[in-house]
């Protein structure tokens, strides 16, 4: 199994930096830690033709005429570490339940600090754009070729800012405005709670 990451993340000395900076498409092996290592790295064509033959739920080399993508997109003070977790826990589940499409995380530049939020407030809405551009449109451009793959989008906490800022910047691309275009479900998750609060017997 392999992870799929869109990482809007700067590099500095070989490793990512919690700043903005180019988007880079990944295909990491499960497991495996979110790295520059070019092994992991594809050219946008070579990753959505990998995303659209994986959404069928099979990776088979054959891309069905339809399939599903939830693109996932964490909350702030996330490591690479926890999105990687988080990305194969929401994988797994997922799979449990039965949903055969593929999983797509989406990475921005948050920090590891509390106080770092308005910084990554500010961030997140500056990497909105490459949401759109080099993920939700680039697989939207796969359904305008005949390949119907619906795309649905999961924010946690402040991930849900980043999915409505996509939004705002999609109203102002051109090529989103003159076509059509369409996304399947949209689920916003609130901060983190813990598990003793949903315990109707702990009330």
């Amino acid at each position: 199994m392999q992870n799929f990451i869109l990482s809007a993340r700067a590099i500095s000395k070989g490793e990512f930096v919690p700043e903005p900076g180019k988007p880079r498409h990944l295909l990491i092996p499960e497991g495996k830690p979110i790295s520059t290592d070019d092994q992991y790295r594809m050219n946008a064509p070579e990753w959505l033709e990998c995303v659209q033959d994986a959404a069928d739920g099979q990776a088979d080399k054959r891309i069905s005429a339809s399939g599903d993508v939830l693109v996932f997109v964490h909350g702030y003070n996330n490591s690479l570490e926890e999105i990687r977790k988080r990305h194969e826990i929401l994988k797994a589940d997922l799979a449990a339940e039965g949903w055969k499409g593929l999983l797509v995380s989406f990475d921005w530049p948050s920090g590891e600090q509390t106080l770092n939020y308005l910084e990554d407030r500010a961030d997140n809405a500056a990497t909105a754009r490459y949401l759109v551009g080099s993920g939700i449109g680039l697989i939207i451009k796969g359904q305008a070729r005949g390949c119907q793959t619906n795309v649905h989008l999961l924010g946690h906490s402040t991930g849900a800012f980043v999915i409505m800022e996509a939004f705002i910047a999609a109203e102002k691309k051109g090529e989103f405005f003159k076509n059509d275009w369409r996304i399947g479900q949209v689920g916003f998750i609130g901060g983190d709670v813990s598990a003793r609060s949903l315990n109707a017997d702990s009330q």
